[in-house]
């Protein structure tokens, strides 16, 4: 897999790198389902401004959701390596020592590995402190500039623990409209009909053309563009103008 993102990277990546920079929340932004699901687990996780939902489906497709926790970026080292390379993590991290978002810093594959925090409420101590429970910590999130619709988590440990999520662009109708309410001031309306690009001011490869009240969610801006993702569809995923949308 590593291998395939390095050639992406050299064929692609020192035209389109300027143009497609885009943050780790604004990847995780989105609905997400486990690579491997078993018909006992058909639940769905939501990342959205910095809170994962949880969303259960029952055998009707009707959906219930609860927020999970949130999720932060260390700017510190949150553990360090014993004599045995066992990770022994901080009790603790204060609020100005986290981010809640974060531009990638790729490594030649393309990839960047990012510690995210996970916590809750309860966790935070006199507005200032976060404190770290090992069983919520979160792990390291292995997520790639250039493959916007999956990321696995790995604490580092055995292969088997290695966990896979895809991306989810053709949601059970409920899911999605959980979804829309969650995040709803990234949904806009085309309102005139357009082109959809693969890169913004590349004119010249129209993947498809986008109707009129066509709804879109509206994942990051790059100057007049907007890159935009829309559901159900097969090219769910490019650049339109901004004046396009409202």
């Amino acid at each position: 897999m590593r291998a395939l993102y390095l050639i992406i990277w050299i064929l692609f990546g020192s035209r389109s790198l300027n143009a497609q920079v885009t943050t780790v929340s604004e990847f995780l932004q989105g609905i997400w389902s486990l690579e491997f699901r078993s018909e006992t687990s058909d639940f769905y996780q939501i990342y959205s401004n910095n809170v994962v939902y949880k969303v259960f489906l029952d055998s009707e497709e009707n959906a219930q959701m609860y927020p999970l926790y949130s999720f932060c970026i260390p700017k510190v080292p949150i553990y360090h390596l014993d004599s045995a390379f066992n990770r022994l993590y901080i009790d603790s991290i204060k609020a100005d020592e986290v981010v809640l978002d974060k531009k990638f810093i790729t490594n030649d594959e393309g990839f960047e590995e990012i510690c995210i925090l996970h916590y809750d409420s309860s966790s935070i101590v006199n507005e200032n402190v976060i404190l770290l429970d090992r069983s919520e910590l979160g792990d390291e999130y292995f997520i790639s500039y250039y493959d916007l619709d999956n990321f696995y988590i790995w604490d580092g440990g055995a292969a088997n623990g290695i966990v896979y999520y895809n991306r989810i662009v053709n949601p059970p109708k409920d899911l999605y409209e959980i979804y829309k309410e969650i995040a709803a001031n990234r949904f806009k309306r085309v309102v005139r009909e357009t082109n959809l690009y693969p890169e913004p001011k590349d004119k010249r490869r129209a993947m498809e053309i986008l109707k009129v009240d066509e709804e879109i969610e509206v994942i990051s801006s790059y100057g007049d563009w907007l890159r935009v993702r829309r559901y159900y569809e097969q090219n769910h995923q490019g650049w339109i103008r901004k004046e396009d949308v409202e």
